[in-house]
């Protein structure tokens, strides 16, 4: 049984996902879903000194990546709840690092002005691709310049559903790359997945 929808990522992956950032030296970084912290990993190799604020629902992780990273700011939420916002309040940051679950959610008027504020144009309908928020979550903490490393399902990358969301982040971000990932690139799923390389531009 797989709790939340989690499918972590290997070692080799998330090197090659860190290799694509482009920031020399970036000081904070943000993980919406961090699992049990294999892009973390990957990111304090390359980015010593990285100041981190993780999340992961599940509590077991939660502990897990408050032993392994002692420094770090660790919470054990859910990170499309409102509560996001208490803890985050005004922080921007240099980089995002995220493996999001592959679901459905059920939507609410804060993920429609979320969307709104980020893309400048929301969803209406009663359910919503985790994805989707998270994206959006994670662009609007993003600083200017700020760099976006998301793993995604195939259907963001070749659904004629998803042309809106694809037609907004070309023109309203730089997608400086989007790599297809073989079958397995993710432990425990078999999805199809592409990572997208987002700036946020100033």
């Amino acid at each position: 049984m797989v709790e939340f929808k989690q499918f972590y990522t290997q070692q080799e992956v998330s090197q090659l996902l860190i290799s694509l950032l482009e920031h020399d030296y970036p000081v904070s970084c943000l993980e919406l879903s961090a699992g049990e912290g294999a892009l973390l990993d990957s990111a304090l190799v390359k980015f010593p000194h990285l100041n981190i604020t993780a999340f992961d629902i599940d509590p077991k992780n939660a502990d897990f990546l408050s032993s392994k990273y002692p420094s770090a700011n660790i919470y054990c939420i859910d990170s499309t709840s409102q509560d996001l916002a208490g803890i985050l309040k005004e922080d921007t940051f240099d980089i995002a690092l995220c493996n999001p679950p592959f679901h459905f959610i059920d939507n609410n008027p804060q993920f429609q002005l979320i969307l709104e504020e980020v893309f400048g144009q929301t969803i209406k309908s009663k359910r919503i691709r985790a994805e989707v928020v998270f994206m959006a979550i994670n662009l609007l903490y993003l600083k200017d310049g700020g760099e976006l490393i998301i793993v995604l399902p195939d259907l963001f990358y070749s659904s004629d559903y998803y042309i809106w969301l694809r037609t907004l982040l070309t023109k309203k971000f730089t997608i400086k790359n989007i790599i297809e990932c073989e079958h397995r690139s993710f432990l425990k799923t078999e999805a199809k997945t592409h990572v997208f390389h987002i700036i946020k531009s100033s």
